[in-house]
């Protein structure tokens, strides 16, 4: 048997910052006495073919591993731009949402005596975006956020299902109601949503 995914981040898409557990099974034992014939469960990740997490855990006694890979992921994701509400509102149409979300994929393998023997290489490129979730999502359900759409005979498109936004921020200020100082470009028109994050929070609205 050799090792394998048997539990890793939902598809389409995930959240960054919460659980995204990846579980491996399948080390090597001997089939007669039952002994592992390895030290170390074996997961790399890697990020349009750059390797950026190269982690290893020792079995439980289920004889699996359990990584958790949210801290990795976050260091790929990051804010939207400050003006990205505006778009469509005032300056460009469409806007390049650098870093909002994050590709990346697996390798599985184990290590014995410090040799490393990879035996899987998933083809399946996960994403994830830098929002939020909470600790008991897992797996995470992304089907509010996806749009259902069909076709009709006339060939037009129509929407069956709208997707929800990921921000559930509904109350906002405008530019003229803030007094106590805002960014130059920051019209009196324009809406500004309000979030308590701490220093060390990157998740986005958008």
């Amino acid at each position: 048997m050799a090792v394998a995914i048997l539990q890793s981040p939902n598809i389409p898409f995930d959240q960054a910052y919460g659980p995204n557990p990846v579980t491996l099974t399948g080390i090597p034992v001997d089939p007669v006495t039952g002994v592992l014939q390895a030290q170390k469960y074996v997961l790399r990740i890697y990020r349009n073919g750059t390797l950026i997490a190269d982690l290893r855990q020792s079995p439980n006694s289920q004889a699996l591993a359990i990584f958790d890979i949210q801290n990795t992921l976050q260091n790929f994701v990051a804010p939207s731009p400050a003006t990205i509400e505006e778009t469509g509102y005032s300056g460009l149409d469409l806007a390049t949402a650098t870093n909002e979300s994050t590709p990346y994929s697996f390798e599985v393998g184990f290590e014995n005596n410090g040799v490393v023997t990879i035996e899987f290489v998933d083809p399946v490129i996960h994403i994830d975006f830098g929002g939020s979730k909470e600790y008991w999502q897992v797996p995470y359900s992304a089907a509010p956020f996806i749009p259902v759409l069909s076709t009709n005979a006339a060939t037009c498109t129509n929407v069956v299902k709208r997707a929800d936004v990921f921000s559930d921020v509904q109350t906002f200020r405008t530019g003229v109601e803030i007094t106590d100082g805002k960014p130059p470009w920051l019209t009196s028109t324009t809406r500004v949503y309000e979030r308590d994050v701490t220093i060390d929070d990157m998740t986005t609205l958008s």
